[in-house]
């Protein structure tokens, strides 16, 4: 694939670049305990919210596996079914990855992690399983830490069965103001553009919709999101609630901001939780926010992409 293909795209990265700014400090509290025994997960349950008996029904479970303390693979179980198995490589750069394969379990590459001397995500491929799309991730730090303030999304898109059917392609640049307390987040900001169009068609910047906002509590963990939308309703939308026993994360619940129209008149409705188990497998503080947050909004989302492998 193509990247940076073109000067004026370079140039307009590195003007969004200029804008990003980090914070030091942050008087957030940890609500739920302090982490002070982070450690790799060994499986996360997930539930949902029965409104009419007001019970948690299982929906799935992900059990992790580690060789030399890295991820070997992971299992998705919804069930019923045949679960979900992915596998884990790395090449390392002395006690840091250098590139991490993923594959399904038919050992069919699924994504790449290319990372840079510090050990951070710097590139990040991901294919469809019948070879109709890549998209390439492009990581850029502007300060000296552990987060990303602009990545750079790029999608090509074919039809396996169709040579002559022109090539799709997206493009999205995030910009991130990140605000840090100490090694961990405290909050982050997402704005943005995105270009969808076809191969020989006109490219078209827009706008993202909304300006993304996510703040974290003292451990690095989700604590609250909101959004500020140019055309819908703005404001709150989701609020966690942490549970940390003998130094980590056992359980979140998920709320979800609930206006019925009206932003002061809303509620805090709870509709998902997860519950942790972990392996004896020590993580930094860092890494180990990144996992919890993960598996709370998704490693990739609006807000930021929680690169915790």
């Amino acid at each position: 694939m193509k990247t940076w293909k073109n000067i004026l795209l370079a140039a307009f990265t590195l003007l969004l670049a200029a804008a990003m700014m980090t914070a030091c400090g942050s008087s957030q509290e940890a609500a739920g305990g302090t982490v002070s025994e982070p450690a790799m997960p060994e499986s996360v349950a997930s539930y949902a919210l029965n409104y009419e008996t007001e019970e948690w029904i299982p929906t799935s479970t992900i059990t992790y596996t580690y060789q030399d303390g890295r991820l070997a693979e992971r299992t998705e179980d919804f069930g019923d079914g045949e679960p979900v198995v992915a596998t884990f490589e790395y090449e390392m750069n002395g006690d840091v990855p250098a590139h991490l394969m993923q594959y399904n379990d038919e050992h069919k590459l699924l994504k790449e992690y290319y990372y840079d001397d510090a050990g951070r995500a710097d590139r990040v491929f991901t294919y469809s399983r019948d070879g109709s799309s890549t998209m390439e991730q492009i990581y850029q730090y502007g300060n000296e830490d552990l987060y990303f303030t602009m990545v750079l999304h790029e999608t090509e898109t074919i039809d396996p069965e169709d040579a002559s059917t022109p090539l799709q392609r997206m493009e999205e640049v995030d910009s991130l103001e990140i605000t840090t307390n100490g090694d961990l987040l405290a909050k982050t900001v997402n704005n943005g553009l995105y270009a969808n169009w076809t191969e020989g068609s006109e490219k078209v910047w827009q706008r993202f919709n909304g300006s993304y906002t996510a703040e974290y509590d003292a451990n690095g963990i989700l604590s609250e999101t909101s959004a500020a939308y140019r055309e819908s309703t703005s404001g709150k939308e989701y609020k966690f609630d942490v549970t940390v026993e003998d130094g980590r994360v056992t359980e979140i619940v998920r709320n979800r901001f609930n206006t019925a129209g009206n932003e002061e008149e809303g509620e805090w409705i709870a509709d998902s939780k997860l519950v942790f188990t972990y392996t004896d497998i020590q993580a930094t503080p860092a890494q180990y926010a990144a996992m919890i947050n993960a598996h709370i909004l998704g490693e990739g989302n609006g807000y930021y992409i929680y690169n915790w492998y």
